[in-house]
Parts: C-alpha cells; sequence; structure tokens
C-alpha cells in the first residue's frame, strides 16, 4: 500500500472555524471526516492537473532526491 494523503490540515480549519466562533455554534455537535484517504501520487497528480501541467510525472526514492 502507498502513503496515503492526511487530511488533518482541513480538519484543523474546520475546528478553528468552529472554536472562532462559540456563541455561533452553541449547542451543535459536529461531526467532521472524510471517508477517502488518496494516495500521496494521486494527490500530486491532482494538484498537477489543477495547475495545468501535462507532462511526465517521475517518482524517485527519498535517497536519490537526496
Amino acid at each position: 500500500m502507498g502513503k496515503r494523503w492526511n487530511w488533518v490540515h482541513v480538519l484543523a480549519d474546520a475546528y478553528v472555524r468552529i472554536l472562532g466562533r462559540p456563541a455561533a455554534v452553541d449547542g451543535e455537535v459536529f461531526v467532521i471526516t472524510y471517508d477517502q484517504r488518496p494516495t500521496a501520487v494521486e494527490m500530486q497528480r491532482a494538484a498537477t492537473r489543477s495547475a495545468d501541467y501535462t507532462g511526465e510525472i517521475t517518482l524517485e526514492t527519498a535517497q536519490a532526491g537526496a
């Protein structure tokens, strides 16, 4: 199984927004989740597509990239 992308930044943003307005959300219950776990490569491909990159994506080991 390849590395999976962590959505902690999305969850953190949601919590900051909720906690930033406590009076507006008093008594509310929030379930903040994401049921998909795209791989790091899938995230990289999505990012490059959104930047209109059409070239090839090649992967190297961390040691090769130094």
